[in-house]
């Protein structure tokens, strides 16, 4: 009796293309995406299954099929990926534009290494909008999504990188200081917030002064002799004016207050702590 006919099945091996749609499309996937001009990726992509990144490599995607990338795009920034959420189209150009530029990229090679990873991703958004607010563009609802990504962290870093605390100061210093001693520098900068006080929209004169008065205790207790004050905006300059005016009336010497710089659209002052 002849043997029944065996079924074989038949095995289809996936191709990048399809490879890379199937990861993109499961749930709770972080999808990246690697300009090669900052960050060497020369595998089309890559998929790390146990925390599910799936890392592109844009020129290379680009190369092999634009449209998939393009979707890609999308998806990014649709889910509150390394794009943001609210991202329009001119600003997706922007975007591209800028990595292709090469912009910011000897800051970025600086820190690649020197920072933790979600620091590092949060100044990485924020030299790009630092760019887009040369430009004049309106970047308030992108410091939000890096807020809601990264937390007042990412919001301090955010500021910090407007302010050029990067290039000027956290460069420099790393090159000066022993590894353990620019670590705790940076921390006490970026983790407490010690090194500069930073005004919003949302705070009133009282608010900056509650906020003054911590940041002279964070400095007489990390000893750290001087903090910066920065204030953008007319509203937040007379805000600052006043509640400075107020504080340098009912100094008793444990502080002196200088200003840097006043013009009609920013102001900056330095505050020295006698410890």
């Amino acid at each position: 009796m002849p043997h029944p006919k065996r079924h074989l099945k038949t095995y289809h091996k996936r191709t990048a293309l399809e490879s890379i749609e199937k990861y993109a499309e499961k749930d709770s996937t972080t999808i990246k995406l690697i300009y090669s001009l900052l960050e060497p990726h020369s595998a089309l992509y890559t998929w790390e299954q146990k925390d599910k990144i799936l890392t592109i490599s844009v020129p290379a995607l680009q190369k092999k099929n634009e449209e998939t990338l393009l979707c890609l795009i999308r998806k990014v920034h649709s889910d509150g990926g390394i794009l943001f959420k609210e991202t329009k189209n001119e600003v997706l150009t922007s975007y591209k534009t800028y990595f292709e530029k090469k912009s910011n990229k000897s800051t970025l090679d600086f820190f690649r290494k020197k920072m933790p990873k979600d620091d590092f991703d949060a100044l990485e958004m924020s030299l790009f909008l630092r760019e887009e607010s040369k430009k004049g563009h309106d970047i308030s609802i992108y410091r939000k999504e890096i807020r809601d990504k990264f937390g007042a962290r990412g919001t301090n870093i955010s500021n910090l990188c407007s302010a050029g605390y990067f290039e000027d100061e956290f460069m420099k210093l790393y090159k000066e200081l022993e590894t353990e001693d620019y670590q705790k520098y940076y921390e006490l900068a970026v983790g407490i917030r010690a090194r500069a006080l930073f005004i919003n929209a949302d705070m009133n004169v009282d608010d900056i002064e509650e906020a003054f008065d911590e940041m002279v205790n964070k400095a007489t207790q990390y000893h750290i002799e001087e903090f910066k004050i920065h204030g953008i905006g007319k509203t937040n300059i007379k805000n600052i004016l006043k509640a400075i005016s107020n504080k340098i009336k009912e100094s008793d010497s444990i502080y002196t207050v200088n200003k840097l710089h006043h013009d009609k659209n920013t102001i900056e002052y330095k505050v020295i702590v006698s410890l």
